[in-house]
């Protein structure tokens, strides 16, 4: 072998160790990108719960603090008379009212507790809060408030599906709160269906006639830390739209059920 030859095999040498090594390092630099990236990644979701979380303590107070409101009214619609017969039977009322309403606000709050750490619970369970929570409400509103509930048979089949948690009574917690109470027109109405895996939620209510003249439209914290929640739960996988019509405010929810 000539000496030019001998050279150029250990050029060649040469150059496939140092591409080898660069190979090597191109390799090892790749699997320290996507290492570095996999722990981003697990930071961001683990953000993300904690954000979720806190924003379901914080709807999970917002709800109790409604819900403590509506039990200190009994009180005060006792004391509201100067006739002494009314004021014994509005404080005998008062007393049944709250005695009612404590009773329903125990498993009420055991949900909320229950549901918090997990930020998602059963729809089954949701549903069954739900009914509780309107049985609540019917007691404050006495006999002026009508509440329309329609559960489709399409719901059947998904009972054990997952899906964000307190949505459904913390909006008619929001009908409530911002409907007519006074009025003729006193009817909350709830509908639920499932299409295409997807929960379609349905909840209108008639417009306070004050509110309407200071120009509040009916949302506040409520809805809006439930759309926070939703954005972050579902990402883009939801939809929320509302409107007015007939002096009435109507919203639909539309989420995706998880097995």
């Amino acid at each position: 072998m000539s000496k030019r030859e001998k050279l150029l095999l250990g050029a060649t040498a040469l150059l496939g160790a140092a591409l080898g090594v660069s190979l090597h390092k191109e390799a090892k630099h790749k699997k320290q990108l996507k290492e570095i990236n996999d722990v981003r990644c697990q930071l961001l979701e683990k953000l993300k719960y904690q954000e979720a979380e806190l924003l379901q303590k914080r709807g999970n107070m917002h709800f109790i603090k409604n819900c403590l409101s509506i039990i200190k009214s009994f009180a005060e619609d006792a004391e509201d008379c100067s006739d002494k017969e009314e004021y014994l039977e509005n404080v005998s009322r008062a007393n049944r009212n709250t005695i009612e309403s404590l009773d329903l606000v125990n498993p009420l709050l055991e949900h909320l507790t229950y549901s918090t750490n997990n930020i998602s619970s059963s729809l089954f369970d949701e549903l069954k809060h739900l009914k509780v929570f309107m049985a609540f409400v019917k007691i404050r509103s006495e006999d002026n408030l009508t509440i329309k509930y329609e559960l489709d048979d399409s719901v059947k089949p998904y009972l054990r599906h997952n899906v964000c948690c307190c949505l459904l009574s913390e909006l008619l917690e929001n009908a409530y709160t911002h409907s007519d109470r006074s009025g003729t027109d006193n009817m909350i109405s709830i509908k639920a269906k499932v299409a295409d895996d997807y929960l379609v939620y349905d909840v209108s209510n008639s417009i306070s006639k004050s509110k309407k003249v200071e120009g509040s439209r009916p949302g506040g914290m409520g809805l809006e830390n439930i759309r926070e929640r939703l954005a972050l739960f579902y990402q883009n996988d939801f939809e929320v739209s509302s409107m007015e019509k007939n002096n009435r405010y109507e919203f639909k929810l539309i989420v995706k059920l998880i097995k």
